[in-house]
Formats: structure tokens, C-alpha cells, sequence
């Protein structure tokens, strides 16, 4: 009778203590997703906030090349116009010479 009462205490003393450690794990590995999944959530957020900086450096930079465009054209179409002025200036200039060519 005390080698049965043995056999059937000792390989259920040990189940228990299995289980135990096993909900032990479970715990831990818990915890341990838990911590993990912050850290994931933290790198999320961070992602987020480069990804509003990168944007508001884009906005800023259109804006700038916007203007900086519109700065170049004036510049370029009154560059153009006084090129323009100096070629008429210049025929003006050739046609009086040929005149004066002309008359001699």
C-alpha cells in the first residue's frame, strides 16, 4: 500500500511542481511580449515623428523652390527684355550705319 500511495505521490508531486514552473514561463514569456510590445510601439512612434518632420521639410522646401522659381522667371524675362531692348538698339545702331554708308 505505501509503494502505491509512493507511486502515485511522488509522479503527482512532480506534475504539479511542472505545472507550476510551466505558468511560471508563461508568465515571464508574458511580461516579456509585453515589453517587447512597447518597444515596437515606441519605434512606431518614432517612425511617425520622422515621418512629420520629412514632411514639413517637403512643404518647406516646395514653398521655397516655388518662390525662388518665380524670383528666376522676373529674373530671366527682364534679363530677356533688356537683351531684347540692346538687339533693337543694335539695329537701330546698324541701320543708321548703313544709311551713313549709303550716303558717302
Amino acid at each position: 500500500m505505501m509503494t502505491l500511495a509512493l507511486a502515485i505521490i511522488i509522479p503527482l508531486s512532480m506534475l504539479i511542481h511542472s505545472n507550476s514552473r510551466i505558468s511560471e514561463a508563461k508568465e515571464t514569456l508574458r511580461a516579456e511580449m509585453a515589453t517587447g510590445n512597447n518597444r515596437i510601439a515606441d519605434v512606431n512612434n518614432r517612425i511617425a515623428d520622422v515621418n512629420n518632420r520629412i514632411s514639413d521639410v517637403k512643404e518647406t522646401l516646395r514653398a521655397e523652390m516655388a518662390a525662388t522659381t518665380e524670383t528666376l522667371r522676373a529674373e530671366m524675362a527682364a534679363g530677356f527684355s533688356r537683351i531684347s531692348n540692346e538687339i533693337l538698339s543694335l539695329k537701330a545702331d546698324l541701320k543708321i550705319h548703313e544709311l551713313e554708308h549709303q550716303n558717302k
